[in-house]
């Protein structure tokens, strides 16, 4: 990712349209999808929008979980796992 992609301002980390699209690994096109949708947007002093990361990443995160073929991969490596951490509890004699 080039300099002009990610930008350091205020303490935080601000991406370019190109910038955001590769952090969270979609199209451009899609990240202007998330801003027409709502998504806060800034711009930075050449005049190019910046989205926060922090911002790119929360809408990122709602998305995903709306996204059907992640629902399913998350619910296969439930199923998968569903016991493998489980310790039986021992078994305590009751008290009289």
């Amino acid at each position: 990712m080039s300099s002009a992609d990610r930008i350091e301002r205020d303490g935080a980390t601000w991406y370019t349209y190109r910038g955001a699209a590769r952090r969270v690994g979609r199209h451009v096109q899609r990240i202007k999808e998330w801003r027409a949708q709502g998504m806060p947007m800034a711009f930075d002093n050449e005049g190019r929008r910046i989205v926060e990361e922090s911002v790119l990443l929360a809408e990122y995160r709602r998305r995903l979980g709306r996204w059907p073929i992640h629902q399913q991969r998350m619910n296969q490596i439930t199923r998968n796992t569903q016991g493998e951490n489980i310790r039986p509890s021992p078994s305590v004699p009751p008290t009289v």
